[in-house]
């Protein structure tokens, strides 16, 4: 969402995901276009001569290498501002390198529990990794223990906090649009071309994201806000491929309830 609205509004964006749906290329995109499989390639190429000739042996893994092919094109193709998501967990993740203009946790809920944790805190912990020294922070999260911890990490590190339900609130209509009202912004009747109510909450996310950037010297026109909103496609996440007879795709989810 984010990815789409500063390219509506006219500037160069890279957006690294991950996992791919059908090909590797959809991970590292430039204003909404995919890398060249030549590219990837000759990226791939590059950093092997250079991690050989450095005397790396390594540990690091698949995602490290990719992530750091993400960075490299991003350099090379001059975008103005990169969307970065994490990978898992957030403190260890390859992602981390990077010191952000705002770190954003959208929720808090018990997955990879191996990994990060069997608790609610501990995975906050891990997630909290991504909140910088005198950089804000954005979260849609709502369990009380989260939001404590949350906060005080961002008190603990200078950093301004900020909460969907607070600073950045929104109101889902009967028509399936939403009202917005944040820092400055009151924006009215805004559709998400991405189906499920969670995205109404990631959109709000966005939107916040998008004021706070406005600080940073990356200023979003209201315009750029809601087309980008209108516009923005996720292949594979509750996608509706057939209206009649309903069929939709769900790449990530293991069970879907029912849609209306």
């Amino acid at each position: 969402m984010m990815a789409s609205i500063l390219h509506k509004e006219g500037y160069r964006v890279g957006l690294y995901t991950s996992p791919h749906l059908i090909r590797f290329t959809e991970r590292i995109k430039v204003n909404g276009e995919e890398i060249e499989e030549e590219e990837v390639a000759a990226l791939a190429g590059w950093m092997r001569e250079r991690i050989e000739a450095a005397g790396i042996e390594g540990p690091f893994t698949f995602f490290d290498f990719t992530t750091a092919m993400a960075l490299l094109y991003f350099s090379r193709r001059l975008v103005d501002i990169a969307v970065l998501e994490v990978g898992l967990g957030g403190r260890l993740d390859s992602t981390n390198v990077v010191t952000p203009l705002v770190s954003i946790v959208t929720n808090i809920a018990k997955d990879h529990e191996a990994y990060l944790g069997y608790t609610l805190l501990k995975i906050a912990r891990e997630k909290a990794g991504i909140i910088k020294k005198g950089r804000p922070f954005i979260t849609a999260a709502t369990q009380e223990q989260v939001v404590r911890f949350f906060s005080k990490t961002c008190r603990e590190k200078g950093s301004r906090y900020f909460r969907v339900g607070k600073e950045f609130r929104y109101l889902q209509t009967e028509e399936g649009s939403f009202q917005y009202e944040g820092l400055q912004k009151k924006l009215w009747g805004i559709h998400v071309n991405l189906r499920g109510s969670h995205q109404i909450t990631n959109a709000a996310t966005a939107l916040g994201a998008m004021e706070v950037l406005s600080d940073s010297g990356y200023p979003v026109s209201t315009d750029a806000m809601i087309q980008g909103l209108a516009e923005v496609e996720w292949p594979g996440r509750l996608e509706m491929v057939c209206s009649t007879p309903r069929v939709v795709l769900d790449g990530l989810t293991t069970q879907l309830e029912q849609l209306p």
